[in-house]
């Protein structure tokens, strides 16, 4: 026994198979607009990291001159 299938079912599954390649593609799009949003997030962060233990040293520096003894 074959299945047939009306003319009308085959443009459906075609219609389906665009739609689901648009979705896919769609979502490929908007996980690499993601993916580049976190990276510059990441970077900021590690950024205002090392701002922050330069500042630090810089502190550390600056109080060791200034409560040094004079020779």
């Amino acid at each position: 026994m074959t299945l047939k299938q009306s003319p009308s079912n085959r443009s459906c599954a075609g219609f389906t198979y665009i739609g689901l390649l648009i979705v896919v593609a769609i979502m490929g799009v908007t996980l690499a607009a993601i993916g580049t949003f976190w990276h510059i997030a990441q970077q900021r962060a590690k950024e205002q990291q090392l701002l922050f233990i330069g500042n630090q040293f810089s502190r550390a520096i600056s109080f060791y001159y200034q409560n040094s003894p004079v020779v």
